[in-house]
């Protein structure tokens, strides 16, 4: 899905407040920046065929064997040579969820069911698809009966995107913890936790044999040298950024406040960011009223699938920043 994401201002003249990505504002980015600026000549050679280096060195930070993780060029990368193992099979996906793992698996000529949940795949899937934490809704999924769903049904891969795992205290899979099951595919994002997305930097993390495949479909110098030097930088580095406690608990004053209006229906979330309803006119008008009319931008989430045109999708800021949108929303009239 090319159009229809969250963070495009660039449609639009001025945004001071985007709350339409789920990328938090706030990381402090000066000593990367630094760091890069000293090794821009890296972009004269070649990058290493396959960034095994910064596999290994992530490896041993999470202490799993260096042939069970793979470096690609953002979370969507990993997404789409995911769904090349699967192509021409059935596939189920827990929805709405991010449209590009249904893109991803249609582009393979896979058959895909939707699903409700991710505890019990269709009979005759090959492998069950989910969010964790779930965008849009921001929904953890419960991790005893996940971890007992995998267990069992052991003839199906289950691709847990666990992109949003910093931004959540809910238990999730570890990487050590992941790697004992067979059959369990984990995603991951250095772009969400860094606040670095123009970089495309993300992982995958699977048995050796699942990686050994993957591999085998990876183009070369798929990840930049750039992106390659930005990896090691920000294993080595503590980077400042906003907690996501804070987050966490804006999100929760945004819900609690917007519950007082007859006009919206925020739903439950374990994270920074929310799933909310509108009961006054539709979520494209509203984003279009408040990007023009008061330099706000959410995200329309009426292109998930199985949302109606009342649903939109914000994610928390600053304090001042999020009271600014609550007043926005509660002035508006549809």
């Amino acid at each position: 899905m090319i159009e229809g994401h969250g963070d495009d201002s660039y449609k639009y003249s001025y945004i001071r407040a985007d709350f339409s990505s789920n990328v938090p504002t706030g990381t402090d980015l000066s000593g990367l920046k630094a760091y890069l600026s000293e090794r821009f000549e890296t972009v004269m050679h070649y990058p290493e065929p396959e960034p095994r280096s910064l596999e290994r060195e992530m490896a041993e930070q999470f202490r799993i064997d260096p042939d069970c993780i793979m470096i690609t060029a953002g979370a969507t990368d990993a997404i789409y040579l995911t769904a090349r193992l699967f192509a021409q099979k059935r596939i189920a996906i827990t929805e709405p969820t991010f449209a590009e793992y249904r893109d991803a698996c249609r582009l393979n000529g896979c058959e895909i069911i939707s699903t409700a949940d991710p505890y019990s795949p269709p009979a005759c899937v090959s492998a069950q698809w989910l969010c964790n934490p779930n965008n849009p809704t921001g929904r953890v999924w419960d991790f005893v009966r996940l971890q007992a769903a995998i267990e069992k049904q052991g003839d199906v891969f289950f691709v847990a995107d666990q992109s949003y795992e910093y931004f959540t205290r809910q238990p999730l899979f570890a990487p050590a913890e992941s790697v004992k099951h067979r059959n369990l595919i984990i995603i991951g994002s250095m772009t969400k936790r860094y606040a670095i997305p123009g970089l495309r930097l993300g992982y995958l993390i699977a048995p050796a044999a699942i990686c050994n495949r993957l591999r085998l479909l990876r183009a070369p110098w798929s990840v930049n040298a750039l992106a390659i030097e930005a990896g090691h930088y920000l294993l080595q580095h503590k980077i400042t950024s906003v907690s996501p406690e804070i987050l966490i608990e804006e999100c929760a004053r945004i819900a609690r406040e917007l519950k007082q209006s007859d006009r919206y229906l925020p739903e439950p979330t374990d994270t920074h960011f929310m799933l909310v309803r509108t009961m006054s006119g539709t979520a494209a008008a509203l984003k279009k009223h408040l990007a023009q009319q008061v330099g706000i931008l959410i995200r329309d989430a009426s292109n998930f699938e199985g949302l109606t045109p009342d649903y939109f999708r914000i994610a928390a800021l600053s304090k001042a920043d999020n009271d600014l949108l609550i007043n926005a929303l509660l002035q508006w009239n549809g």
